[in-house]
């Protein structure tokens, strides 16, 4: 009998520390992650929770947010299950939550103590499970199925009359109106928007009505849950001399150039995985999403013997809450940078902002991960972003991201253009000055770059080898962008990358 994990999709790097603990002390844990969506996924975790002995809430903001996981924890709590609460991210009101009356276990940062309570939490509660409730309890129902169901009729290819679109749009309008504070059912819902917009036989009517609904979505964000990030690298204590800080952008955009600078020089060289196929469901903190997708790809090769040989599988397109699973684990991460204590910080669902100035303003998409000016103007849907450190026995820093765009061209029109201005930054020394005052300055190398990838190496000055490799490539519709840093960096970024692409699924 296993312990059954809630948390929320965008915490999953949240809860890594979680497992790693309890895998430690051998116990069994059941999270949903492989599974796809519908009925049969949702029978699945109903199934678990009933099977289970404790059942761990992964509390924070992003779960208290979830329809899904609210749905988890009254089924558990009418199930008479042992609910173990153990906060992994921030909360607005640590008494105003449905858990408030309990014992809360904070593993934000992980230490031996807290890692013993959590143990021997599990321990003493599984003492107290008990057998099932005769009759049990009515199932809830599956979070955001009218989602599903919509998903499945835009995604049919069989010919939709101009009623039949306009009533698809008055749905998702209303399903705006009542759950567009979910950050994931709103996204959800604007790809949806997007794919019926996108159809063949998609009206002027229709395709007016919902650019229009897509415009006031991109006018008015929904705020992303928690406090928004502190980009700025907090340095690791060196005894003497500067210290290491990688130009992570803050909020409050200033004086960051044009995302894509004119005329540059000449080009250099160049340089250069599939994975869980998971189901076209979109379940992203509760919203589920059903898309199927019909490719149909004709390529002739010319081979041995002048046969035609065929063309690999295109991976499939890819949707707003499938990035967050494309993101590294910190074990991951850890087996690549040689060190086993990074410190995951939220997965953001926004682009990042700077208050820092840079020395030379068109090198900012070179500098920053998923940097809002750098993006602005180039389409993208979605954007998962989130930075793990390490302070001792050695500082390392790594910025992964996924940026997804509404089709593969798009994707790789941004890497285009980014190339180009990367490029032009390429043995220049650039200083970026925070707000404070403090100012680094580092060094660019040359950009390597291949059909679908771009990286460089920058190293900070008087630092005596401490740098990053900055690499982004095209995986399907999405961007996948790393910035790994340590003392004498290597091909760490572009290693990071290529297990980000064996998420892809294919």
């Amino acid at each position: 009998m296993a312990v059954f994990m809630s948390y929320s999709s965008r915490d999953r790097a949240l809860v890594e520390n979680v497992l790693k603990a309890l895998r430690r002390a051998h116990e069994q844990i059941w999270l949903d992650e492989e599974l796809g969506g519908g009925e049969a996924w949702w029978r699945e975790i109903l199934e678990q929770i009933r099977g289970c002995e404790v059942f761990l809430v992964a509390l924070s903001k992003n779960m208290l947010e979830s329809k899904a996981c609210a749905a988890e924890l009254r089924y558990a709590q009418q199930l008479g299950k042992p609910i173990l609460p153990v906060q992994v991210g921030d909360l607005d009101n640590m008494r105003i939550n449905p858990l408030a009356a309990m014992q809360v276990i904070d593993f934000r940062r992980p230490s031996i103590d807290s890692g013993i309570e959590l143990v021997s939490s599990v321990h003493a509660l599984r003492a107290r499970a008990h057998p099932l409730p005769d009759p049990l309890p009515e199932e809830p129902q599956i979070p955001f199925a009218y989602l599903m169901r919509l998903a499945t009729t835009i995604s049919d290819p069989s010919p939709l009359s101009a009623q039949q679109q306009m009533t698809l749009v008055a749905e998702l309008k209303a399903g705006l109106d009542e759950d567009g504070d979910d950050v994931s059912a709103r996204r959800d819902i604007a790809q949806l928007l997007t794919m019926l917009r996108n159809r063949s036989d998609v009206t002027w009517r229709t395709r007016t009505e919902v650019e229009a609904v897509l415009a006031a979505l991109t006018a008015e964000p929904v705020a992303a849950a928690g406090p928004a990030p502190t980009y700025g690298f907090g340095a690791p204590q060196y005894p003497t001399g500067p210290q290491p800080a990688y130009a992570v952008p803050p909020m409050d955009p200033a004086g960051i150039g044009q995302p894509y600078p004119g005329a540059v020089p000449t080009g250099f060289g160049s340089s250069s995985r599939k994975s869980n196929a998971t189901a076209k469901w979109l379940i992203g903190g509760g919203a589920a999403v059903v898309i199927v997708a019909v490719v149909a790809v004709v390529v002739l090769v010319a081979a041995g013997g002048g046969d035609p040989a065929p063309a690999p599988p295109p991976a499939a397109t890819l949707t707003p809450s499938e990035v967050n699973s494309l993101l590294l684990t910190s074990g991951e991460i850890e087996s690549i940078v040689g060190v086993d204590n990074l410190e995951p910080n939220a997965v953001r669902d926004e682009m990042a902002t700077t208050s820092a100035t840079l020395s030379e303003p068109s090198c900012a998409g070179a500098q920053y991960n998923a940097l809002q000016s750098v993006y602005a103007g180039s389409g993208y849907s979605a954007v998962a972003d989130q930075i793990l450190k390490a302070e001792t026995p050695k500082y390392v820093f790594v910025n992964q991201s996924v940026v997804l765009f509404p089709s593969a061209d798009q994707a790789k029109q941004f890497v285009t253009k980014s190339a180009e201005a990367w490029k032009a930054c390429g043995g220049d020394n650039v200083t970026v000055t925070m707000e404070d005052g403090t100012a680094y300055t580092w060094t660019f190398d040359r950009v390597d770059q291949t059909d679908t990838q771009i990286s460089q190496r920058v190293t900070q000055e008087g630092m005596e080898g401490y740098g990053c490799e900055h690499v982004l490539r095209v995986a399907s519709n999405a961007l996948l962008e790393v910035a790994a840093c340590r003392d004498n960096v290597t091909d760490d970024g572009t290693r990071m990358v290529d297990a980000m692409a064996a998420k892809v699924p294919v």
